[in-house]
């Protein structure tokens, strides 16, 4: 990378400034228990329509259940909230490897389910963009890595998760790359060369126990975080602004080679709101055309 340590401090400064705190507060871990195990599954996405209140995350991620109890991390003490209700899946079949395209999942939440969600915050339908041509935009992954997160069993009471906020861009060029198509999916660069803090520094991404993890392939926990576009990078980052922030999509998959992150674009997303829940139809039906 050409750029001097002074302008890359610069830009990482002004990138993170750009992050809103409505990213982190709506991304929630996914857990699934079996007592007294208590492990990270993936991430979610707080999401709210009309009076209505939802959790977003990967398909495959509530596949991986598998008998055991599902619940959500209530907040950043990890509390574990329990939920009792029923899934909706794009796609019907059980299996983690089936070859559903969209690979999203949606949750309506019950009211005593969101009085134990502590110090979070939900997103709306107008904190996302259904722009199909993002080759140009800086995106931020938003998720909980397994590599982070402890888990409660007989000999630890407490869980901890780590979020992990990766700023990437989009993958050019790609050709061949099994169940990815770029009218469904955003196709993001995670590669372990060139990562950097927030204060420009050169980082290196490892576990828990400082020992050194593999980009992409240890980013597992991640899936069915929010990703979100946060400036274009065809303009200067001093004119990116937190207000211009927008949700773009659902991470799904990984690509060890060539380095890269899939994202099902929200236009599934909503559609699958849409088919799922008919009383928020009305809200939903402003966006018709973005639907899949």
């Amino acid at each position: 990378m050409n750029i001097s340590p002074a302008e890359l401090e610069k830009a990482t400064s002004a990138i993170s400034a750009c992050i809103p705190e409505l990213i982190a507060k709506s991304t929630i871990g996914i857990v699934a228990a079996n007592a007294p195990y208590i492990g990270l599954l993936g991430t979610g996405t707080l999401l709210a329509v009309a009076e209505h209140r939802f959790i977003v995350t990967a398909a495959h991620v509530i596949k991986e259940v598998s008998g055991r109890s599902v619940g959500i991390m209530g907040s950043s003490k990890g509390n574990f909230v329990p939920l009792a209700g029923n899934w909706f899946l794009s796609s019907a079949e059980s299996s983690v490897f089936s070859n559903d395209p969209y690979d999203v999942a949606v949750y309506e939440l019950n009211e005593q389910e969101c009085s134990r969600l502590l110090e979070v915050e939900f997103v709306r339908i107008r904190d996302v963009e259904f722009n199909t041509d993002l080759s140009s935009s800086f995106f931020l992954i938003s998720g909980f890595p397994k590599v982070w997160s402890t888990s409660i069993d007989e000999t630890q009471e407490t869980m901890h998760a780590r979020l992990l906020q990766y700023g990437t861009c989009a993958l050019e060029n790609a050709v061949g790359l099994q169940n990815y198509d770029s009218q469904l999916h955003i196709l993001l660069k995670a590669s372990p060369e060139e990562l950097f803090d927030h204060t420009g520094k050169e980082a290196k991404f490892r576990m828990r126990t400082n020992y050194p993890a593999q980009m992409p392939d240890d980013l597992r926990g991640v899936s069915g975080c929010s990703v979100w576009k946060i400036g274009d990078i065809k303009k200067p980052i001093e004119s990116w602004g937190r207000d211009e922030c927008r949700l773009v999509g659902i991470e799904t998959s990984i690509y060890s080679k060539p380095g890269a992150v899939k994202a099902t674009r929200w236009n599934a997303v909503a559609t699958l709101l849409y088919e799922a829940v008919p009383a928020i139809r009305p809200v939903i039906k402003m966006y018709e055309n973005q639907l899949m």
